[in-house]
């Protein structure tokens, strides 16, 4: 976890497979007007790799109230939240109590419908059996159009094959499909409102 700056306090987080280290570009920006709190989500980055299983969009939720009541204790934050990131922040604003202030999501969803789900959820078998440094390019591939720089295709695939290591397999295995299959009642009644 970083902490710069000065002002209303900002929480970066980021998305599957990424960490902390992905805000690099933004952050300059944000810590000349906030105070910045970028960390990295369990399993990614830094942080401390738990057994499969433990990466429900519960367990980001609860590590990051966490993380706000215990070293930012009776504040409120304003939340950034790429893809994954989007999503835990939308599921810890509705929740009680209340720690933020806003959410700002980018690329976030808190499920998929229709063809994304039968993507994604192809995605996720292939997570279960093969290798995840494979499967998460492949995937990433599908997003990108010819204009896309190659330079950076080819930096997001040694990103996603350097957190699919053994050591961090079992958080790109795990988190996938509870952060992409469709919401719960919950989530659901929150992205409606």
């Amino acid at each position: 976890m970083t902490e710069m700056g000065r002002g209303k306090n900002v929480m970066l987080l980021h998305g599957w497979t990424c960490h902390s280290h992905d805000w690099s570009w933004q952050l300059p920006m944000f810590e000349t007007k906030y105070r910045v709190v970028a960390v990295d989500l369990r399993g990614h980055g830094r942080s401390e790799v738990m057994p499969s299983g433990a990466y429900s969009p519960a367990d980001y939720v609860a590590d990051i109230e966490g993380v706000i009541s215990t070293k930012h204790p009776g504040q409120k934050f304003i939340i950034v939240g790429h893809s994954m990131g989007g999503q835990i922040a939308a599921r810890l604003a509705a929740k009680p109590p209340d720690l933020v202030s806003a959410v700002v999501s980018v690329d976030g969803s808190l499920g998929f419908f229709g063809d994304a789900a039968q993507v994604f959820g192809k995605t996720a078998q292939d997570l279960n059996i093969n290798d995840p440094g494979v499967v998460a390019p492949a995937l990433f591939e599908l997003v990108y159009d010819p204009a896309t720089d190659p330079a950076f295709r080819r930096w997001h695939a040694r990103r996603a094959q350097c957190h699919s290591t053994s050591y961090a397999s079992p958080s790109v295995r795990s988190s996938w499909e509870p952060t992409r299959s469709a919401p719960d009642r919950r989530a659901r009644r929150s992205a409606e409102a």
